[in-house]
């Protein structure tokens, strides 16, 4: 499907889950080759949102906690994408 016929709530869930899968290749390439970078904060801003949203409610933090969050947070922006998608999507039609 072309991504004009796409409805509005999967085009928002498409760019959602792509801002959660961002840090996620980040981390994988910074724990390959960077170890130290000063963008870190800003790049796994989404995680850490995700993460203190998650760790208040659901966990209590640590490592795991972190690598699980690092796999839900595409997940979770994609629900927000398709959420605002699908508000946009209605305020569109009339």
């Amino acid at each position: 499907m072309k991504w004009k016929k796409l409805p509005s709530w999967v085009k928002g869930g498409i760019i959602g889950g792509i801002i959660g899968i961002i840090p996620l290749i980040y981390v994988v390439i910074w724990l390959v080759i960077l170890k130290n970078s000063t963008l870190s904060d800003i790049v796994l801003f989404p995680v850490n949102l995700v993460d203190n949203l998650l760790s208040t409610f659901l966990y209590s933090g640590g490592d795991m906690g972190g690598i699980i969050v690092l796999f839900i947070a595409p997940i979770f922006y994609f629900l927000i994408g398709a959420l605002i998608g699908f508000i946009v999507g209605k305020l569109k039609k009339k």
